[in-house]
């Protein structure tokens, strides 16, 4: 897995699958080739270069329009071969930033009702 992203967060809390993730409606996605991509940031005016992960993440999304946290950690430990542990540091990690970005919209689930 390219870049060896760390995170300060809990991966089990990532891993746990208590969250949905989708991007925002203001975000277009697409994927310059196999291994990157780009965000457009259409209210904000700006743009972000994905790097191969990333952009594999981001692709998920944009295909299925929302996903659960877990999914996108098995899907990186399965594209890369990478253990739970590192999967979820670096799916934390990828959506805080995007978060604070405000690129996409994190939902948590309690039960049976969603709260955000």
């Amino acid at each position: 897995m390219p870049g060896d992203a760390r995170s300060r967060g809990s991966p089990e809390g990532v891993a746990g699958g208590a969250r949905r993730v989708a991007l925002r409606r203001s975000v277009a996605y697409a994927a310059i080739d196999d291994r990157e991509g780009v965000i457009l940031d259409i209210e904000r005016r700006r743009h972000y270069l994905l790097n191969e992960t990333a952009s594999l993440l981001i692709g998920i999304l944009d295909a299925g329009g929302e996903s659960d946290v877990e999914t996108l950690v098995e899907r990186l430990m399965h594209e890369y071969a990478v253990g739970r542990r590192r999967a979820a540091e670096h799916v934390e990690e990828m959506l805080a930033d995007m978060d604070r970005r405000g690129l996409v919209r994190i939902t948590r689930l309690r039960g049976r009702g969603r709260t955000a």
